[in-house]
């Protein structure tokens, strides 16, 4: 008998998909009802909030002869292993079928898999990384593949936000439990004007037997500043919610949906200002809210999404 647990590998929801025609918060939230007799209340502090911030183009990442070069060695791969190479992209594979790396210019995608022995008892994957193991080689790799520490820091601090977790398989056998960690996660997501890309920039490394990559999905474009936007006011914001222009993101299990017509009050507790990729090749800031919910049947803690700044602005002078 079997049991598997696999440990959150990074959260990369596919965001925006075009200005004002269908942002993040349209596509993977609820809207929230217009009603401007609910109390809410401002209680988050403000150093984090700018009064200007930029809108970015993703452009494609034609990634350094130097880079390709260290992500074929890194994967054990070498020039006798490339299978095809075009001005959009280029792939290896190992001669015995069991690993292939993709680099894609154009979505700045670096994809690496591995075929994995099967596990058991006596099949054990051995030598898995620790988490500062794990750490360390992810600190030492990302920069040979163009990637900074800098760009992958929490907002405000100049360490680098790194995720950590496993893949564990745990097998009963005469009713003995046997756990196996089959490779060790490092997620990361990137950060632009020291405001976190959520979805389609980022991406994670993993570390197998003996420290070796065994996976790396990573989306890395280049970006290019195409106009600064003053952002709006917490008034303002605090307006977009009354006004029907706020939207719910996931509510608890245990609480169930809320029905926003019995909602007393809204306090907010967090603003974090972020910005949202995915479909679109347009970076665009939004501001996420950690905020208590008052309705009839009780207080819930949830994400509130709204513009930062008015989209309907062209984006050209």
């Amino acid at each position: 008998m079997k049991k598997t647990t696999c440990g959150l590998l990074i959260q990369l929801s596919w965001c925006i998909t075009g200005l004002c025609a269908n942002p993040r918060w349209q596509v993977f939230g609820s809207p929230i009802p217009a009603r401007t007799d609910v109390d809410v209340r401002w209680e988050a502090p403000t150093n984090l909030l700018s009064s200007e911030v930029w809108v970015y183009r993703l452009l494609p990442n034609r990634f350094s002869p130097e880079v390709i070069l260290h992500l074929s060695a890194l994967c054990s791969l070498t020039e006798h292993d490339k299978r095809q190479q075009t001005s959009d992209m280029v792939t290896f594979q190992s001669a015995d079928g069991q690993r292939r790396l993709s680099v894609m210019f154009p979505s700045g995608r670096i994809d690496y898999k591995t075929v994995n022995s099967a596990e058991s008892p006596t099949n054990m994957v051995k030598d898995v990384p620790s988490e500062l193991e794990a750490l360390g080689l992810t600190k030492r790799l990302l920069p040979r593949i163009g990637i900074g520490l800098s760009d992958v820091t929490k907002p405000a601090s100049s360490e680098p936000d790194l995720h950590v977790s496993a893949d564990e398989v745990t097998y009963f056998s005469n009713q003995t439990a046997v756990t196996i960690i089959k490779w060790r996660s490092v997620g990361f997501r990137r950060v632009v004007d020291n405001m976190v890309i959520s979805g389609g920039n980022g991406g994670y490394l993993h570390f197998g037997e003996g420290g070796k990559l065994c996976e790396i999905g990573i989306s890395w474009h280049i970006l290019q500043r195409i106009k600064s936007f003053r952002t709006y006011s917490v008034e303002r914001t605090i307006r977009l919610f009354h006004e029907g222009k706020a939207f719910q993101g996931l509510v608890p299990g245990d609480f169930g949906r809320i029905d926003w017509r019995t909602v007393k009050s809204v306090t907010v507790t967090k603003a974090v200002p972020c910005y949202c990729a995915g479909k679109s090749d347009v970076l665009y800031p939004f501001l996420a809210l950690s905020a208590v919910v008052e309705a009839d049947r009780g207080k819930v803690e949830i994400e509130i999404d709204c513009p930062m700044i008015d989209e309907a602005q062209s984006l050209t002078e």
